[in-house]
């Protein structure tokens, strides 16, 4: 939606809550399938805290 109307979505990570029991998800590396498939979609869009994106 952002990309279309032409407006861009920061996010405050430290204001996002964790779920419960995250390491002990993360330690399995159980991450949800969707979750990929979306990164692949969009996940050039993405740019990392404190990076500027030049392109």
């Amino acid at each position: 939606m952002a990309r279309g109307s032409g407006l861009a979505a920061h996010l405050d990570l430290k204001a996002i809550p964790e779920l419960d029991n995250l390491d002990a998800y993360m330690d399995q590396f159980t991450i949800p399938a969707i979750t990929y498939r979306n990164w692949n979609s969009y996940g050039h869009l993405i740019q990392e805290p404190g990076r500027v994106n030049c392109t």
